[in-house]
């Protein structure tokens, strides 16, 4: 179990890592939250054209 823990602390800790792009400090956690919440309003702007 302890194994796992240390596992999964590592991974939230790559999640958290800061980075610079194109000027901007952004890190992996921040990149998965806009990119969820641009696929929902994408999702949504797309079901508004189409009418589904």
């Amino acid at each position: 179990m302890e194994e796992f823990t240390a596992i999964c602390t590592a991974v939230l800790g790559l999640f958290q890592h800061q980075f610079t792009l194109f000027g901007f400090t952004v890190s992996y956690w921040g990149v998965l939250i806009w990119s969820l919440i641009a696929g929902i309003v994408i999702s949504f702007i797309r079901g508004l054209l189409t009418g589904d």
